[in-house]
């Protein structure tokens, strides 16, 4: 963790030290710190696939499929594959191609029950891992919690630039900034809680058998 909190105030005083327009291609879509975010997803799953020779697919499967609609999301493939980013004005409008509108819904859906699928499961057991501080689990809650604060300093930088135009530049600019560079730390403490429940569970093995079968959440 200290290593990472160094690593991220390195990277900050790089980016607000630098020229203001090479920053903004660092922080741009498809601009190496989103592709090396996307990557970190991707590499998150393959670790998690990896790291279990008895995997089953209604724990570590789901887990994988997050895990790689992540690395899609952040890649803004749903404005590769739709009209529009997927928002509530994207359902409204009647611009949107039926046919393309109940394909999202059902891409949704599945991931919905999917989701569900995985708290029902597993939730109990994941509050359970944290309240014995478990490394796997907190690593998990720290990247669902950065997920949750990016989304809030997205929308917040959204309404400051509808409400105050060109005024709030500067602080828009600088949350645009936070926000790309803590969306890089997510798959990261992605890919930590995967090395840390592999560790976990070789560590309770007894020998010559196999893994405790616990998944990550």
């Amino acid at each position: 963790m200290k290593i990472l909190a160094l690593i991220m105030m390195l990277l900050w005083l790089v980016l607000f030290s630098a020229p203001r327009s090479w920053t903004e291609q660092a922080i741009a879509e498809y601009g190496p710190i989103e592709l090396a975010t996307a990557l970190g997803y991707f590499i998150a799953a393959a670790m998690l696939w990896m790291s279990r020779s008895n995997r089953r697919w209604s724990t570590e499967g789901i887990e994988i499929v997050f895990l790689i609609t992540g690395g899609l999301r952040e890649m803004d493939i749903q404005r590769i594959t739709s009209s529009y980013a997927v928002t509530l004005p994207y359902f409204l409008t009647r611009k949107t191609p039926v046919w393309e509108m109940l394909l999202v819904i059902a891409v949704l859906s599945l991931l919905l029950v999917l989701g569900l699928r995985l708290v029902l499961s597993h939730g109990k057991g994941f509050v359970a891992g944290l309240k014995a501080r478990q490394s796997a689990n907190i690593s998990v809650a720290f990247a669902l919690g950065l997920m949750c604060f990016t989304v809030a300093l997205d929308r917040f930088a959204a309404v400051l630039n509808h409400r105050f135009g060109g005024g709030a530049n500067p602080m828009v600019y600088t949350l645009w900034i936070f926000e790309e560079t803590l969306e890089l730390t997510i798959p990261v403490f992605f890919c930590l809680a995967v090395i840390q429940s592999a560790t976990h569970h070789a560590e309770e093995s007894p020998p010559h058998h196999c893994l405790t079968r616990n998944p990550v959440l």
